[in-house]
């Protein structure tokens, strides 16, 4: 195979040090650049994209504080092994630069979190059990919207903290981040009708239920009903608000 650094191509777009990163990551994806690889110089490989020095730069320095890539002494710029850290950090960069995909990044929680209800119910402990019911009921006490979000988010989280696998938890404590100004915004509208707010509580009602006895398949399905109706009424009223400010 080829020096990798063949595989380079010349950009030309406002945010170049962006593409620059695409074209690394890329790389990284289809493992034409591995661990241990170096890269050209900043100047040579600025020349080889047809890019200023700077963006090259630029984008080195959004790499090595990902822990992507790092700079040794004489050593030049090498690509990293991978930790776990740095993939939540890298997964952290590409969700914030692209928090306007909404719909892309709500889907993955579906995907996530309909996994994650099953594998709660697989390994929950009886301290789990009793940690997802907590939440449960302090939904069920709060009045205001802002303190019932709050309270939703926790208790999907402790769902996610049920499955013992920490990269899930993460990476959903990331997205509840990412989403919850979305949610908060769109609930004000939502639990305007009571009946949505009550479809909400008799939802996580029946999954902290299958999730309590054990039953993987239902809490699964339970869960991904319970979100795609959650992202119905969440665009709903998003579509609503958006309808209202023109």
């Amino acid at each position: 195979m080829g020096n990798p650094n063949d595989i380079f191509k010349p950009i030309r777009t406002k945010k170049v040090y962006e593409e620059v990163i695409d074209q690394i990551k890329n790389l990284i994806a289809e493992k034409v650049l591995v661990p241990g690889d170096k890269l050209l110089p900043e100047r040579e490989l600025a020349e080889r994209l047809q890019v200023s020095r700077s963006s090259v730069r630029e984008a080195f320095k959004v790499l090595e504080i990902l822990g992507i890539i790092e700079s040794r002494p004489r050593g030049g710029t090498v690509l990293k092994e991978p930790q776990l850290s740095d993939l939540i950090e890298l997964l952290t960069f590409l969700l914030t630069t692209d928090s306007n995909n909404f719909a892309g990044i709500f889907e993955v929680r579906q995907i996530m979190e309909e996994a994650s209800a099953g594998l709660a119910a697989r390994r929950a402990t009886d301290n789990d059990i009793k940690r997802i019911q907590k939440e449960l009921e302090a939904m069920r006490v709060q009045k205001e919207v802002e303190n019932l979000t709050k309270a939703d988010l926790k208790f999907h989280y402790a769902i996610a903290v049920a499955t013992k696998n920490n990269v899930l938890v993460k990476i959903m404590n990331l997205i509840s981040d990412l989403i919850e100004n979305f949610m908060l915004n769109a609930r004000r509208r939502q639990f305007a009708n009571p009946e949505v707010a009550e479809n909400y509580m008799r939802q996580h009602m029946a999954i902290f239920e299958a999730i309590a006895r054990r039953d993987e398949k239902n809490a699964s399905l339970l869960m991904r009903e319970h979100l795609y109706y959650a992202r119905e009424q969440l665009f709903k009223a998003l579509a609503e608000e958006e309808r209202n400010q023109q």
